[in-house]
């Protein structure tokens, strides 16, 4: 498969995803990701980021897992992690790099970066 590389503020509307300013708020703040090829959405926050921190794999197919690791490494050096997910509506492969920052004993903060994504959707059944 081909891939590409798009900053993530182009198909997330959030991009810093902070504890603290939750915890002001007494709200939970959304991220809402819409798939570029069909439209389907679905929303992130912060405990998706903090769930999967330092977490490899496990969600895409091995051959989709090893193309993505070659196409675009994680840097560690930064303390970056990744979350690979499938578009629910019509199956397409993601990646979505983000940095995890301890802003304060046990407070983190995540900063999406980047999203990897299919140059176009695989046929279906792939």
């Amino acid at each position: 498969m081909k891939w590409r590389k798009v900053p993530a503020g182009e198909r997330v509307d959030r991009t810093v995803f902070g504890q603290g300013q939750e915890r002001l708020e007494h709200a939970i703040h959304y991220g809402l990701f819409a798939c570029p090829f069909c439209g389907e959405g679905f929303r992130l926050q912060w405990t998706d980021f903090y769930n999967h921190l330092h977490v490899r794999g496990g969600i895409l197919d091995e051959e989709a897992e090893k193309e993505l690791d070659l196409f675009r490494p994680l840097r560690e050096d930064i303390w970056e992690s990744f979350l690979d997910f499938s578009c629910a509506g019509c199956g397409a492969p993601f990646r979505l790099f983000y940095e995890g920052l301890e802003v304060s004993m046990g407070q983190w903060e995540f900063r999406l970066s980047e999203m990897v994504e299919p140059v176009r959707r695989a046929k279906a059944g792939r």
